[in-house]
């Protein structure tokens, strides 16, 4: 498995905007973009922190992902993105050492963020408390 670098940090807020403004404020970035995502019930906004997306994240229902996230360990970091060459060879690498994953089969990457690919979730039970996503992105032929 050849591990590319990080890609993006998500963060779950209760209101993307405002922690967007924020933080693009605070550290005169220039603005990203953002879209909504309905497989996972978020809309999000991103922006770069040199070479790191920092991906600000909200719920689209009361009962998605990232509500609950909150609920349970309020506002804050939610994933890491760690840019892999091939996904499914770190998949089977990582279930050989051990790794859980919530979702084996690849789910289709929102290309506005980050341009095509796939990506799965590492279970935080894995990574001591920490929700790992790999994603693989295509090759611009």
């Amino acid at each position: 498995m050849e591990v590319e670098g990080l890609l993006k940090v998500g963060i779950a807020v209760k209101d993307v905007d405002k922690a967007y403004a924020n933080f693009v404020n605070a550290f005169g970035l220039p603005a990203g973009g953002g879209a909504t995502f309905e497989p996972l019930q978020m809309r999000y906004e991103t922006c770069y922190l040199g070479d790191v997306m920092i991906e600000f994240m909200e719920s689209t229902t009361p009962d998605g992902p990232l509500a609950r996230f909150i609920r349970r360990h309020w506002e804050g970091m939610q994933h890491l993105s760690v840019k892999v060459s091939n996904l499914e060879e770190a998949v089977v690498e990582l279930k050989a050492k051990g790794i859980e994953f919530l979702n084996e089969t690849p789910m289709e990457i929102d290309e506005s963020a980050v341009g095509k690919g796939w990506f799965v979730f590492a279970s935080p039970r894995s990574f001591n408390g920490v929700l790992v996503q790999l994603i693989e992105l295509l090759k611009n032929e």
